[in-house]
Parts: structure tokens; sequence; C-alpha cells
């Protein structure tokens, strides 16, 4: 790594909505649960009810620790792709994971 250089960390949010069928991962939908305000208004609007708050809790803790110390708790990206999926069952993955 060049001196200076930052690493980077890649996540994809995959948890789908149950709120409607075309939400699904959509843009934006990892907002409420990055900021671990779930019961937030107009939150399940977007997200349907009962949304995990385990994946709140793990992707709230893991930006709050990349804040703190530069490291969310994931591998950087390197050549092989590493990407966080963020999901009930938070995994890492080389590349980003399409269902079929």
């Amino acid at each position: 790594m060049a001196t200076g250089a930052a690493l980077t960390y890649r996540y994809e949010f995959q948890w789908q909505s149950t709120a409607a069928p075309y939400i699904l991962a959509g843009h934006s939908l990892d907002i409420p649960f990055f900021f671990n305000n779930l019961s937030a208004p107009y939150v399940r609007e977007y997200t349907g009810p009962n949304p995990p708050q385990e994946i709140a809790d793990f992707e709230h803790n893991a930006f709050a620790s990349f804040a703190a110390s530069a490291d969310p708790g994931w591998p950087p990206y390197s050549a092989d792709s590493s990407v966080m999926n963020i999901d009930r069952e938070p995994r890492v993955s080389c590349g980003i994971e399409f269902d079929a």
C-alpha cells in the first residue's frame, strides 16, 4: 500500500423490505438500520412491519466502529473484491451476490 493510502471497505445491504414487492433492498433502505432508528416515524412504511433489530445492531455498530477506529470489522477491499453482504446473516463474499 502506498504511503498515505486509506483502506476501502465495501458493503451491500441485502435485506429485503416487506412493505411492498417493488422496494426489495432498494436505495436508502439501509439508512434506518445505519442510524439504528427503526422506530422513527414513517420507517415501517418503507421497511414493513418488524424490521430486524439484529441487522440495525450489526450495521450501526460496524459504522460506529469504523468512525472510531477506521475498521468496521470486516476485511478491506482487495484484489478478490471482498464485500460485506448485510442481511440477517452478514457474510463476506468475493463480489456482490445477487439472488436469482
